[in-house]
Order: C-alpha cells, then structure tokens, then sequence
C-alpha cells in the first residue's frame, strides 16, 4: 500500500512537472529577453516624443518668422547701429547694451554689472533678455558689429510660448579675451 502511493504521488509530480516547466520557460523568456526589449522600446518612444516637442517648436517658430521683416529688422539696426560709440565707462557700456536691446525690441528683464575682474580686466554685465529669434539675430549682429570685443559666457537660450519668444540669460563682457585652457 505504502509502495502504491509512492508511485501514485511520483505520477503527480511528474504530471504536473510539464506546466511547472512551460509556465518556468515563459518566466525565463519573459526576464531575459521580452523585459529589457520592453525597456529599450519604452526608451526610444520617450526619444521620439522629446523630438517631436522639439519638431513642434520648430514649426511654430517656422509659422510665425517672417524673412522680410527680419531683414527690415536688420537694415534698422543696421542705421541705429551707426549712432552707438564706443562707451567710456561701465555706466555707458550698460546704457549701450540696454539700448541696443530696446532698438532690437527686445526686452531686458535683467541687467546687473559685473564687477571688474582684476586678474583678466574683464568687465561685464549678466543679462535676462527676452523677445523673438529674429530679434536676437538682428541684437547680437549690431552688439557685435557695435562693440567687437565683447563676447558671452554661460549663456543659456531658452524657447517659450512654443517658440514663440525666447529667453537668453548669460553674461556679457569686454576686455581681453583669454583661452579656455587658461580660464
């Protein structure tokens, strides 16, 4: 009797062994192979969906930027651009730098004065400027065309309102221009 069920209970195990077995083969397939594929799919659709906001914006800025008045925007700079001198002081550096912003319509939402630094005789100001593209091509054209030694660091442009307008926050200097490697 006792070597009967024995048996009987080994015919069960063994039985059962096949879906024990299928359902462990899925499990295995599933960890191994169909869970990292998940994975790598997940990641490539939250890239395709940041290039489409990008796309997005771009399209948007594409519907809204007008070629011919971003040129008449630029031969108006262009002769405001002639009225700006040199400027002698950091007072009239910043004066220069606000108006020509304001003939760029764009607006500053900030403009600090760096203090001058003693090591490299850079002066400067750190900025908050918003307005359109074509308004920050035709500004940074007649800034340089205005003022040649001057240039920007840790400038950051940022899209709002669907590229509609953007947000330019860096710093503007002037005075002798070194390396990175010596920086």
């Amino acid at each position: 009797m006792e070597l009967e069920k024995k048996t009987i209970f080994w015919n069960r195990c063994q039985k059962s062994a096949r879906p024990v077995g299928i359902f462990l083969a899925l499990f295995l397939l599933w960890s191994g192979v169909l869970f990292p594929l998940g994975r790598k799919i997940q990641e490539g659709c939250r890239q395709q969906q940041q290039i489409q906001q990008q796309l997005q914006i771009l399209a948007a800025f594409a519907r809204q930027w007008d070629p011919q008045e971003a040129q008449e925007a630029a031969r108006q700079l262009a002769g405001n651009g002639k009225e700006l001198e040199a400027p002698q002081s950091r007072e009239h550096w910043l004066e220069a730098l606000a108006r020509t912003a304001d003939c760029s319509q764009i607006r500053c939402l900030r403009l600090l004065p760096l203090d001058k630094n003693g090591k490299t005789g850079e002066i400067g100001a750190e900025v908050v400027l918003e307005g359109s593209y074509p308004s920050f091509l035709a500004f940074f054209q007649q800034w340089e065309a205005a003022f040649p030694g001057t240039w920007t660091r840790e400038g950051r442009l940022e899209s709002r309102e669907m590229g509609k307008t953007l947000v330019f926050q860096g710093k503007f200097l002037s005075g002798p221009m070194k390396s990175s490697k010596s920086r």
